[in-house]
């Protein structure tokens, strides 16, 4: 637990002399996971969103406020958010709002602004959950659905981000079905959606801090570079010529020329070569006869299926296979064990896999299955046990 609450303090606190600080939020996570008061680490981002999310929702607030200033002044560059401690009964992070500059009293800088972006995020949240809908259009900030749909991205079915203030009678409970409503309602006001995206980065920015995706399969996607993703993101640049991959889990907004653009960003990692869903995503670009004038193209449909059950059916623990297209238009996914090669001959159309063991010494197959029916999960669990048996004979 203090090591979770150290890392998120190091993440979302800049450290200095804070000289006042004001009790500002206590959201509340249920759900069996955090029933002994800690917060798995892959919730942090969420804490994370929370609070960017209030800051720019104060800047929002201030601007109408003051229809007459260009932008928010310096002083908020001086307001953080803080965590200062987890509360027991189920997770409760404890928010205080804190400033690094000196005043002569002791209210933070803008402290009602920072209190009405609160107020304003938890009442969205409940007109959502009870109405159905979002508050009408003009009292909607443009930036603000890209913050929300951040929040809340890693709840599980049985999970809930609490969110209760003293002006609210009920609190604002965000869930996944919640979060659902709010993705939806928000596909109807601007064209935005969740999305997946692999590809390399081949254009930086430096002065406008913004990079240019270049996707395995489709068109180029523009973005900002977010602090916590600019070392990973420049990492991927430099190595643009050696054909390094990342993987960026968003949201986008599609104009209406169709041009993608990223939105927000909620996760960032590097791909293996070998990595599976990356190889199906290159399929995608392959046409019949692609093999000698032979081959039949995998359609898109049956790889978006292999890409979902495979992400979801294959262990972690275990090494990747090669993955290559079959002139059948399926895919062979294939395992090397220390003169032992591993086999699944995949029918995409009938959504069944075969499984074979070849000795490379003897040239005999060996470990035959018949088809299997690959939607179930307890033959992935199998074709796992098959390859932990051949992993152990080489260690």
């Amino acid at each position: 637990l203090y090591i979770v609450i150290l890392y998120v303090i190091a993440t979302l606190t800049c450290f200095g002399d804070f000289v006042s600080n004001v009790n500002f939020l206590r959201p509340r996570l249920e759900g069996a996971r955090f029933e002994n008061g800690g917060i798995p680490k892959d919730v942090l981002p969420n804490l994370i969103a929370l609070q960017e999310m209030v800051i720019a929702v104060a800047r929002w607030q201030y601007l109408k406020d003051n229809p007459n200033s260009a932008r928010a002044p310096s002083g908020f560059n001086k307001v953080n958010l803080e965590l200062v401690g987890v509360e027991s009964g189920s997770a409760v992070p404890v928010f205080e709002l804190t400033t690094t500059q000196r005043t002569l009293n002791e209210q933070i800088p803008h402290q009602k602004t920072f209190e009405k972006a609160r107020e304003f995020i938890v009442g969205i949240i409940n007109h959502v959950e009870q109405e159905g809908r979002l508050p009408p259009a003009e009292d909607l900030p443009d930036d603000i659905l890209e913050h929300l749909k951040r929040v809340g991205h890693d709840l599980r079915d049985d999970e809930t981000l609490e969110l209760n203030t003293t002006t609210h009678q009920t609190p604002a409970k965000l869930t996944r079905k919640t979060r659902s409503k709010l993705l939806h309602l928000a596909s109807t006001v601007k064209h935005v959606s969740e999305m997946v995206l692999r590809g390399s980065v081949h254009k930086i920015d430096q002065k406008n801090m913004t990079f240019g995706l270049q996707q395995v399969y489709g068109p180029l996607v523009t973005g900002q570079i977010p602090d916590a993703y600019y070392d990973i993101i420049m990492q991927t640049f430099d190595r643009y010529k050696d054909n390094t991959r990342i993987q960026i889990q968003c949201t986008t907004q599609r104009n209406q020329h169709g041009q993608i653009s990223i939105e927000s960003i909620t996760h960032i990692k590097p791909l293996d070569s070998l990595d599976v869903l990356l190889q199906l995503d290159e399929f995608r670009s392959l046409r019949d006869d692609w093999l000698d004038g032979n081959g039949l193209a995998p359609k898109h449909s049956n790889l978006d299926w292999l890409s979902g059950v495979f992400g979801r059916y294959y262990p972690r623990d275990l090494p990747l296979p090669h993955t290559y297209p079959t002139a059948e238009g399926g895919v062979s996914l294939e395992w090397s064990f220390d003169g032992r090669e591993a086999h699944i001959e995949i029918d995409l159309e009938r959504r069944t896999g075969e499984w074979f063991v070849i000795n490379m010494k003897t040239g005999k197959s060996e470990d035959e299955d018949e088809d299997v029916n690959l939607d179930d999960p307890k033959n992935w669990l199998q074709i796992a046990d098959h390859l932990r048996r051949l992993k152990e004979k080489t260690e």
